[in-house]
């Protein structure tokens, strides 16, 4: 939810490797949706995770799995979701690694 209780964004699974938020602006206490966007994995998701910008155009969508991550980033522009710039894959280490 934007802090000024406007707009907000929600995620969900779709499938093993597809999540998918959704947007929405708040109107007179009403929900109305205004867009949606997928992210897509070679890995099997476990958790999403979103992040909305002050400016409610920019979203950051994150998908984990167990040794793996993916965050794309997505603009609002001429109506519709898309995502702006390359997404960010990590591969999470099973455990630390010990410095000399």
């Amino acid at each position: 939810m934007h802090p000024d209780g406007d707009y907000f964004v929600r995620g969900s699974i779709n499938d093993e490797n597809t999540a998918t938020f959704d947007s929405f602006e708040v109107d007179n206490s009403n929900d109305v949706m205004t867009g949606s966007a997928d992210i897509v994995t070679t890995f099997t998701i476990i958790s999403i995770s979103l992040g909305l910008a002050d400016d409610k155009r920019t979203v950051a969508f994150g998908a984990s799995g167990a040794d793996e991550s993916l965050v794309c980033f997505y603009k609002f522009k001429e109506n519709k979701w898309s995502q702006f710039g390359t997404c960010v894959a990590t591969i999470l280490s099973a455990s630390p690694t010990e410095s000399p």
